[in-house]
């Protein structure tokens, strides 16, 4: 919930932000925060923690993956022409979908590398292995982000 919560609030702010200082800042900026927080996450996860001590990270994840999103959505339908809005749309909700499925089997693949028993530890284990995976991707994007060239509307 804390991770899902902060796109009601993030989301509009992100998009008014960047309608001001560009797509490129929020998008650049927001997957920077995304993988603070999940890198966050690794580290808070590690042996038995309380939900307590997830709650920022989860928050700050979140906040990061709520900028991010909805600006790349509109970088994208901002970059074509009024005629491949639709095909632009298509084509980045393939996308989204296609790394959504990429990313799920990749941290399902880490997580159950990871342990060797169903004991609660390796489970946590686990799940510090995907979030730490989860978070070199997010670097990876951050670093493809700053790449994006610069134009009126990015």
């Amino acid at each position: 919930l804390p991770w899902t919560a902060t796109l009601f609030v993030m989301a509009p702010l992100a998009g008014a932000v960047a309608d001001h200082i560009g797509y490129r800042v929020v998008l650049s900026g927001g997957v920077a925060v995304q993988t603070i927080g999940m890198a966050w996450l690794a580290v808070a996860a590690a042996g038995s923690p309380r939900y307590s001590t997830l709650v920022v990270p989860l928050i700050v994840t979140g906040i990061g993956t709520s900028a991010a999103l909805p600006v790349t959505q509109a970088a994208i339908i901002g970059a074509v022409g009024e005629r491949d809005i639709g095909k632009a749309a298509g084509v980045n909700n393939m996308f989204q979908e296609l790394g959504g499925a990429f990313g799920v089997a990749l941290g399902v693949a880490v997580f159950t590398s990871s342990r060797r028993r169903l004991l609660p530890a390796d489970l946590t284990d686990g799940f510090v292995v995907a979030m730490a995976v989860a978070a070199s991707l997010a670097a990876v994007a951050f670093c493809l982000s700053l790449t994006i060239p610069r134009s009126e509307r990015l």
